[in-house]
């Protein structure tokens, strides 16, 4: 971000105040990985992440069809194969 007068860092400064402030936890973040392994030692060497659960494994059926599409957004066609929930620090509680 270019900060370019008085007026611009007096805003990011409060923006930034107002997270550090304010914002105590995050429930949850979907992320879509071309890798799926790399992906998970990805968080846990750099944000000390452990393994929750596996939502979906290889032996389940992927998540697909209208209603997914739907509920999460996904484009036509789409399918969740694998699924995992990492916790990151002390989580949400």
């Amino acid at each position: 971000m270019a900060v370019t007068n008085a007026a611009s860092v007096a805003s990011m400064a409060t923006t930034l105040n107002f997270f550090t402030c304010s914002l105590r936890a995050i429930q949850h973040i979907g992320v879509t990985v071309p890798d799926f392994d790399a992906a998970t030692q990805f968080f846990k060497d750099g944000l000390g992440a452990k393994v929750a659960y596996d939502g979906l494994t290889k032996d389940d059926e992927p998540r697909q069809g209208a209603e997914v599409e739907r509920q999460l957004g996904l484009p036509s066609g789409a399918a969740i194969h694998k699924q995992r929930f990492l916790v990151i620090g002390a989580g949400p509680g």
